[in-house]
């Protein structure tokens, strides 16, 4: 199991570039996301609500994830 906790403003108040920080958050979920499917023939997202993970979820969107196997709470 992987958990990762992110705070994105307290990412944004230390200067670094929001679209690639995303991006590169982005690809780390969804290599876990791909392992835990592999290893467990599913896998679990949990997210926060509001507007600060948009572009993180932006991201993910055009990662290929077999999200049919992924429960999101």
């Amino acid at each position: 199991m992987a958990i990762l906790i992110i705070s994105i403003n307290f990412i944004s108040k230390k200067g670094f570039e929001m679209d690639a920080l995303s991006s590169r958050i982005a690809f780390s979920i969804a290599e876990t996301l791909k392992k835990s499917i592999v290893d467990r023939g599913f896998a679990n997202l949990v997210v926060s609500g509001g507007s600060s993970p948009l572009e993180i979820f932006n991201c993910l969107s055009q990662i290929q994830i077999a999200w049919h196997q992924v429960l999101s709470l």
